[in-house]
Protein backbone atom coordinates (compact mmCIF):
# COMPACT_ATOMS: atom_id res chain seq x y z
CA UNK A 1 0.00 0.00 0.00
CA UNK A 2 1.37 3.34 -0.77
CA UNK A 3 2.82 4.86 2.73
CA UNK A 4 1.30 8.20 1.92
CA UNK A 5 -1.67 9.55 0.05
CA UNK A 6 -1.16 13.35 -0.71
CA UNK A 7 -4.32 14.41 -3.50
CA UNK A 8 -4.96 18.29 -3.64
CA UNK A 9 -7.66 18.43 -5.83
CA UNK A 10 -9.82 21.85 -6.29
CA UNK A 11 -13.25 21.95 -7.90
CA UNK A 12 -13.80 19.96 -10.86
CA UNK A 13 -16.22 21.85 -13.17
CA UNK A 14 -14.57 21.55 -16.83
CA UNK A 15 -14.76 23.50 -20.26
CA UNK A 16 -11.55 23.34 -22.29
CA UNK A 17 -10.48 26.70 -23.63
CA UNK A 18 -7.47 26.50 -24.42
CA UNK A 19 16.11 7.26 -28.79
CA UNK A 20 19.24 5.99 -28.83
CA UNK A 21 21.54 9.10 -28.49
CA UNK A 22 23.56 9.71 -26.06
CA UNK A 23 22.75 13.34 -24.28
CA UNK A 24 23.40 15.10 -20.95
CA UNK A 25 20.44 15.50 -18.70
CA UNK A 26 18.50 18.75 -20.08
CA UNK A 27 17.87 21.78 -17.77
CA UNK A 28 14.38 21.82 -18.15
CA UNK A 29 12.80 18.38 -16.15
CA UNK A 30 9.13 18.22 -17.94
CA UNK A 31 7.79 20.14 -21.29
CA UNK A 32 4.54 19.70 -23.70
CA UNK A 33 5.49 19.55 -27.31
CA UNK A 34 1.79 20.09 -29.92
CA UNK A 35 1.55 18.75 -32.98
CA UNK A 36 -1.10 18.63 -35.93
CA UNK A 37 -3.91 16.31 -35.87
CA UNK A 38 -3.41 14.90 -38.93
CA UNK A 39 0.40 14.45 -38.90
CA UNK A 40 1.92 12.03 -41.15
CA UNK A 41 5.49 12.45 -39.21
CA UNK A 42 4.36 12.18 -35.12
CA UNK A 43 6.37 9.23 -34.61
CA UNK A 44 9.54 10.81 -36.25
CA UNK A 45 9.22 14.50 -34.83
CA UNK A 46 8.68 12.76 -30.94
CA UNK A 47 11.52 10.61 -31.77
CA UNK A 48 13.73 13.69 -32.62
CA UNK A 49 12.92 15.44 -29.67
CA UNK A 50 13.69 12.36 -27.20
CA UNK A 51 17.33 12.49 -28.50
CA UNK A 52 17.38 15.74 -26.19
CA UNK A 53 16.70 13.25 -23.18
CA UNK A 54 12.90 13.25 -22.82
CA UNK A 55 10.22 10.45 -22.97
CA UNK A 56 6.58 10.85 -23.49
CA UNK A 57 4.55 10.36 -20.42
CA UNK A 58 1.34 11.95 -21.10
CA UNK A 59 -1.01 13.07 -23.92
CA UNK A 60 -4.25 14.92 -24.80
CA UNK A 61 -6.11 15.73 -27.53
CA UNK A 62 -8.30 18.67 -28.36
CA UNK A 63 -10.56 17.88 -31.69
CA UNK A 64 -11.08 21.63 -32.37
CA UNK A 65 -11.00 25.14 -32.08
CA UNK A 66 -7.71 27.45 -31.74
CA UNK A 67 -6.14 25.04 -29.58
CA UNK A 68 -6.59 21.88 -31.74
CA UNK A 69 -3.70 19.36 -31.96
CA UNK A 70 -2.04 16.26 -30.11
CA UNK A 71 -0.13 17.34 -26.71
CA UNK A 72 2.67 15.23 -25.86
CA UNK A 73 3.83 15.47 -21.96
CA UNK A 74 7.34 15.08 -21.89
CA UNK A 75 9.58 13.96 -18.95
CA UNK A 76 13.56 13.64 -18.73
CA UNK A 77 14.61 10.66 -19.46
CA UNK A 78 18.32 10.10 -19.49
CA UNK A 79 18.98 6.31 -18.76
CA UNK A 80 16.09 5.38 -21.20
CA UNK A 81 13.76 3.69 -18.73
CA UNK A 82 11.36 3.93 -21.40
CA UNK A 83 12.57 1.75 -23.63
CA UNK A 84 9.98 1.92 -26.35
CA UNK A 85 6.62 4.28 -26.72
CA UNK A 86 3.64 4.00 -29.15
CA UNK A 87 0.75 5.63 -29.97
CA UNK A 88 -3.05 3.89 -31.20
CA UNK A 89 -6.02 5.15 -31.87
CA UNK A 90 -9.69 3.21 -31.12
CA UNK A 91 -13.31 4.64 -32.54
CA UNK A 92 -14.56 3.81 -28.93
CA UNK A 93 -13.90 3.53 -25.42
CA UNK A 94 -15.15 -0.14 -25.77
CA UNK A 95 -12.53 -0.66 -28.54
CA UNK A 96 -9.85 0.92 -26.04
CA UNK A 97 -10.64 -1.45 -23.21
CA UNK A 98 -10.30 -4.11 -25.51
CA UNK A 99 -6.94 -2.94 -26.97
CA UNK A 100 -5.22 -2.27 -24.01
CA UNK A 101 -5.71 -5.41 -23.00
CA UNK A 102 -4.23 -6.77 -26.16
CA UNK A 103 -1.46 -4.52 -25.96
CA UNK A 104 -0.67 -5.33 -22.04
CA UNK A 105 -0.74 -9.13 -23.04
CA UNK A 106 2.47 -7.75 -25.54
CA UNK A 107 4.38 -5.76 -23.18
CA UNK A 108 3.11 -2.71 -24.46
CA UNK A 109 2.00 -0.48 -20.73
CA UNK A 110 -0.77 2.34 -21.08
CA UNK A 111 1.06 5.31 -20.00
CA UNK A 112 -1.93 7.65 -20.80
CA UNK A 113 -5.05 8.15 -22.36
CA UNK A 114 -6.68 11.14 -24.38
CA UNK A 115 -11.05 10.30 -24.83
CA UNK A 116 -11.71 12.82 -28.67
CA UNK A 117 -14.97 13.61 -30.08
CA UNK A 118 -13.93 11.75 -33.04
CA UNK A 119 -10.79 9.12 -31.71
CA UNK A 120 -9.62 7.87 -28.76
CA UNK A 121 -6.41 7.94 -27.94
CA UNK A 122 -3.73 5.91 -25.58
CA UNK A 123 -0.30 6.57 -25.49
CA UNK A 124 1.54 3.02 -24.79
CA UNK A 125 5.17 2.67 -22.81
CA UNK A 126 7.87 -0.56 -22.49
CA UNK A 127 9.66 -0.83 -19.37
CA UNK A 128 11.75 -3.54 -17.89
CA UNK A 129 8.56 -3.86 -15.75
CA UNK A 130 5.93 -5.51 -16.79
CA UNK A 131 2.69 -4.55 -15.54
CA UNK A 132 -0.98 -7.33 -16.14
CA UNK A 133 -3.20 -5.62 -14.01
CA UNK A 134 -5.35 -2.06 -14.59
CA UNK A 135 -8.31 -0.33 -13.90
CA UNK A 136 -10.84 2.14 -16.06
CA UNK A 137 -13.09 4.07 -13.72
CA UNK A 138 -15.83 7.31 -14.46
CA UNK A 139 -16.42 9.71 -12.02
CA UNK A 140 -17.94 13.03 -11.17
CA UNK A 141 -17.06 15.54 -8.90
CA UNK A 142 -14.12 16.23 -6.60
CA UNK A 143 -15.72 14.29 -4.01
CA UNK A 144 -16.22 11.27 -5.45
CA UNK A 145 -12.32 11.45 -7.71
CA UNK A 146 -11.21 11.65 -4.51
CA UNK A 147 -12.75 8.72 -3.11
CA UNK A 148 -11.45 6.65 -5.94
CA UNK A 149 -8.46 7.66 -5.51
CA UNK A 150 -8.28 6.62 -2.49
CA UNK A 151 -10.07 3.59 -2.68
CA UNK A 152 -7.75 2.15 -5.42
CA UNK A 153 -4.57 3.23 -3.27
CA UNK A 154 -5.65 0.86 -0.77
CA UNK A 155 -5.55 -1.99 -3.58
CA UNK A 156 -2.12 -0.82 -4.30
CA UNK A 157 -3.03 0.63 -7.63
CA UNK A 158 -1.75 4.17 -9.13
CA UNK A 159 -3.49 6.63 -11.18
CA UNK A 160 -1.46 7.01 -14.43
CA UNK A 161 -4.21 9.06 -16.31
CA UNK A 162 -6.95 10.52 -16.04
CA UNK A 163 -9.20 12.63 -18.96
CA UNK A 164 -12.37 14.85 -18.99
CA UNK A 165 -15.24 14.19 -20.99
CA UNK A 166 -16.69 17.79 -21.64
CA UNK A 167 -19.97 16.39 -22.73
CA UNK A 168 -20.72 14.17 -19.43
CA UNK A 169 -18.69 16.44 -17.03
CA UNK A 170 -17.36 13.13 -15.82
CA UNK A 171 -13.42 12.02 -15.04
CA UNK A 172 -12.23 9.10 -16.78
CA UNK A 173 -9.11 7.94 -14.51
CA UNK A 174 -6.96 4.26 -14.95
CA UNK A 175 -4.98 2.86 -12.88
CA UNK A 176 -2.04 0.31 -12.76
CA UNK A 177 -1.28 -1.95 -10.53
CA UNK A 178 2.57 -2.11 -10.29
CA UNK A 179 4.10 -5.53 -8.76
CA UNK A 180 7.24 -3.63 -7.63
CA UNK A 181 7.06 -0.49 -8.02
CA UNK A 182 7.35 2.19 -4.64
CA UNK A 183 5.50 5.21 -5.06
CA UNK A 184 5.91 7.14 -1.60
CA UNK A 185 3.32 9.74 -2.47
CA UNK A 186 1.16 11.38 -5.60
CA UNK A 187 -0.29 14.46 -6.26
CA UNK A 188 -2.12 16.55 -8.88
CA UNK A 189 -0.81 19.91 -9.88
CA UNK A 190 -2.37 22.36 -11.74
CA UNK A 191 -0.69 25.15 -13.83
CA UNK A 192 -1.90 28.11 -16.46
CA UNK A 193 0.94 28.00 -18.70
CA UNK A 194 3.31 25.73 -19.91
CA UNK A 195 6.24 28.19 -18.63
CA UNK A 196 4.60 27.66 -15.32
CA UNK A 197 4.85 24.09 -15.98
CA UNK A 198 7.94 23.52 -16.88
CA UNK A 199 9.44 25.75 -14.30
CA UNK A 200 7.33 23.84 -11.69
CA UNK A 201 8.38 20.49 -12.71
CA UNK A 202 11.68 21.55 -12.75
CA UNK A 203 12.01 22.29 -9.45
CA UNK A 204 9.71 19.09 -7.94
CA UNK A 205 12.13 16.85 -10.30
CA UNK A 206 15.25 18.24 -7.68
CA UNK A 207 13.23 16.32 -4.68
CA UNK A 208 12.26 13.17 -6.67
CA UNK A 209 9.16 14.32 -8.25
CA UNK A 210 8.06 13.00 -12.33
CA UNK A 211 4.86 13.42 -14.26
CA UNK A 212 2.91 10.96 -15.67
CA UNK A 213 -0.74 12.19 -17.20
CA UNK A 214 -1.95 15.39 -17.67
CA UNK A 215 -5.54 16.41 -18.64
CA UNK A 216 -6.19 20.01 -20.14
CA UNK A 217 -9.59 21.91 -18.10
CA UNK A 218 -10.37 25.26 -17.37
CA UNK A 219 -7.99 26.57 -19.58
CA UNK A 220 -5.47 25.33 -17.51
CA UNK A 221 -2.88 21.57 -17.39
CA UNK A 222 -3.75 19.26 -14.75
CA UNK A 223 -0.46 17.10 -14.53
CA UNK A 224 -0.33 13.60 -12.26
CA UNK A 225 3.04 13.28 -10.29
CA UNK A 226 5.00 10.99 -7.94
CA UNK A 227 7.99 9.99 -6.38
Amino acid sequence: MFRTLVIIFSAMIFSVSLATAQVQTPAIAATFKVYPLDSKTLRNDIEEFMKEGYSPVGIEVIESGAYEGIYVLFDVDPDKEIKDWRIITYKSTNEAIKGIDAELKKGWIPGDMAWGQRLNYVLYQRFAEKVTEWKLENVKGPRAFDALLEKYAEKDYLPMGFNWNSVTGEVSVFFLKWPKLEIEEYDITTYNNINELEADLTKKARDGWSPCGFMIANGKFRVFILR
